[in-house]
């Protein structure tokens, strides 16, 4: 069988199991695996695809007619402009969360960062490489994540503290800047394309909310050492202006946002 052949098979497969983005899923999938880019597979779409590769590819084409992501099939995936190791124990990272990073670079004179629910460790690691002189902390509640975002850090030379708790239990306090990217997808929406990862996060209570209730009551007594403490989170748009109030009762206001993160300032007491 010809490269060109195997790859419209993988499409008409993907298409009968209403696959949305067919044919770039079965091009991604096979150039991944021979080590090309897509480009070349349209340039040797007549070259004899080598059994052996025909059979590994089989198995992954059939992974992804049951919606597994292509993240975990391929075994990786680029954030900002960078490749990171994932797998079932984290969420894949999406390219909206790289806006957490844009909006980082508005703030001023930041020194310390706290990822709070690091997952792959996508955002503590990128946070790292572009501004290298910072302390940055990440934390997760599952240790297989832990383990999956130092194996991460390791491979892009990224020095990052990565610690095992619950949101901001036990923590020193001693922050400007919380990144967290938290579990909000309503308990009601349960779409067949994120079923594959982990469910502890996604999922949050009935409006999706409920790790930012626990999040800003916790910063509601947090001792605040720098001139201007702020957090970035992210939502659905539906969500942001409750999640705006449930800020402002822990005595933050929002100072800007851009698609689906709000960012949320609260003025030092001391």
């Amino acid at each position: 069988m010809t490269v060109g052949s195997f790859i419209n098979e993988a499409v008409l497969k993907f298409n009968n199991s209403s696959i949305r983005t067919a044919r770039l899923d079965a091009e991604v999938i096979t150039a991944d695996l021979l080590g090309v880019d897509r480009s070349w597979l349209q340039a040797h779409g007549d070259d004899e695809l080598p059994s052996q590769q025909q059979v590994e590819l089989t198995k992954k084409i059939d992974r992804r007619t049951k919606n597994e992501p292509v993240a975990y099939i391929l075994g990786h995936k680029e954030f900002y402009g960078r490749n990171f190791i994932v797998n079932k124990d984290v969420l894949v990272p999406r390219s909206e969360s790289e806006s957490f990073i844009e909006l980082l670079g508005s703030l001023n004179g930041f020194k310390s960062v706290l990822d709070v629910g690091t997952g792959s460790g996508c955002l503590a690691i990128t946070v790292k490489l572009q501004y290298p002189s910072i302390e940055v902390c990440a934390t997760d509640i599952s240790e297989q994540a832990l383990k999956l975002a130092s194996t991460n850090a390791k491979n892009l030379k990224a020095s990052i503290k990565f610690n095992l708790q619950n949101l901001l239990d036990n923590d020193k306090n001693e922050y400007d800047v919380i990144l967290a990217n938290l579990p909000y997808v309503p308990e009601s929406m349960k779409d067949i394309s994120i079923m594959h990862e982990p469910k502890i996060a996604l999922f949050s209570g009935e409006d999706g909310l409920n790790h930012y209730r626990q999040l800003f009551k916790q910063l509601s007594k947090f001792t605040v050492y720098s001139l201007q403490f702020t957090v970035l989170t992210e939502a659905l748009p539906f969500q942001q202006d409750e999640l705006e109030r449930i800020a402002k009762s822990a005595g933050f206001k929002q100072i800007e946002s851009k698609d689906l993160i709000q960012v949320f300032s609260r003025l030092s007491t001391f």
